[in-house]
């Protein structure tokens, strides 16, 4: 079983932070299960099955959850960043 990927954070990058800010911004504009799922897949490591079963919702669920907060930050930060800091971040 594979692992989610785990967050860069501020160690990681110069502009960290403020990505890490502007990402949490964006995911607490949005709904409390969407947050939840994001967090625990994104943070906490845990993979959709262990996002579930935290979260008690299915699977289905919580993989639509993750590409509801994905699809967002997509286009949020993206509108927000330009492409030269998003390719350091990557």
């Amino acid at each position: 079983m594979r692992a989610a990927r785990r967050f860069p954070g501020p160690g990681d990058h110069a502009i960290g932070g403020e990505l890490k800010e502007r990402i949490m911004q964006t995911v607490g504009s949005m709904s409390p299960t969407v947050q939840d799922v994001f967090r625990c897949r994104i943070f906490d490591g845990m993979t959709n099955g262990e996002t579930s079963e935290a979260l008690d919702i299915s699977r289905r669920s919580a993989s639509y959850a993750l590409s509801v907060a994905r699809e967002k930050l997509s286009s949020e930060i993206r509108w927000a960043w330009p492409d030269d800091v998003l390719a350091r971040s990557a």
